[in-house]
């Protein structure tokens, strides 16, 4: 499989640069690991900053409930 270009938008664009580096690193395994490892690390700084934590305006007031600020913000 030989490409002529590598294009995207919003996450496909991510996908696209770290297809490209791990392409030009080793090839199609070096890519796919890069690929594992990028998305992996994203949905772990998820999990640490994700829009269901709370704030830390209700972390100094110590508001405790269910549902952060950040889901009635955006009514979510």
């Amino acid at each position: 499989l030989q490409f002529e270009g590598i294009s995207g938008t919003s996450a496909g664009s991510m996908n696209a640069v770290v297809l490209a580096c791990g392409l030009l690193e080793g090839g199609p395994e070096v890519a796919r690991q890069r690929l594992h490892d990028f998305w992996k690390c994203i949905s772990q700084m998820g999990t640490k900053y994700g829009i269901s934590k709370r704030t830390p305006w209700e972390r100094f007031l110590n508001v405790t409930h269910n549902r952060s600020f950040s889901f009635e913000m955006f009514n979510l």
